[in-house]
């Protein structure tokens, strides 16, 4: 007679009879389209802040005369149009690197302009440079456009080398002329590119899962 204490073994459940469900990876979908939004997002804004860049690149060649010392045309100064000065310099630069290139910033004597231009040799800080007059021909930022340079304009205005006016500097970038140099649109197309890849990849991410949402 059986024990009626022993129980039989429970039956083994069948391999087959488990949810396949729960041994599916994890969708990546929203994963991708988190980082595709982040790109698309960070392109944009890479875009926006570049604009005075592009729109500088693409302006037209022909300087506007600034005049020259005892006939400086203040009232002509914009930020970021292509300018030409002249005037000269005082006994004090300040230099630095960028880029590889070796720069220096003087500032035209008696006048709120200062020039950045590019000199030979490896001497950084501050130093004596040539006091010829000079013509320079660039790229003009008011002193908020550039704030990189804030350092260099503090120390010519202390030294009483760069005068202000309505409490602001001109820098002129001295050789910086539209439709030259490679870097600006070289990051442009790159922006450009990015942004239509996840533009693109946005789009097809939606349209499936519309066609997805019909069929079902």
């Amino acid at each position: 007679m059986a024990d009626p204490k022993v129980q039989s073994p429970s039956p083994v459940e069948d391999d087959d009879e488990l949810d396949p469900a729960a041994f599916k990876p994890r969708s990546r979908g929203g994963m991708g389209l988190t980082l595709t939004f982040t790109g698309l997002t960070l392109a944009t804004f890479l875009l926006w802040d570049m604009r005075a860049d592009v729109a500088y690149w693409f302006a037209s060649g022909q300087p506007l005369d600034l005049g020259a010392p005892n006939g400086y045309r203040l009232e002509r100064a914009a930020d970021g149009m292509l300018a030409t000065v002249q005037g000269l310099p005082g006994p004090v630069a300040s230099r630095f690197r960028r880029y590889g290139q070796s720069y220096e910033i003087v500032a035209l004597k008696g006048s709120p302009f200062l020039v950045r231009r590019a000199i030979a040799g490896e001497e950084l800080g501050t130093g004596k440079p040539d006091q010829a007059p000079l013509t320079a021909t660039g790229r003009l930022l008011r002193d908020t456009s550039i704030p990189e340079y804030q350092q260099a304009f503090q120390n010519m205005v202390q030294k009483g080398e760069a005068v202000p006016a309505n409490e602001h500097l001109w820098v002129l970038l001295d050789g910086e002329r539209p439709h030259t140099g490679w870097r600006t649109p070289a990051a442009l197309l790159g922006l450009v590119a990015v942004l239509g890849f996840n533009v693109v990849a946005i789009t097809r991410f939606f349209r499936a899962k519309v066609a997805g949402g019909k069929k079902s």
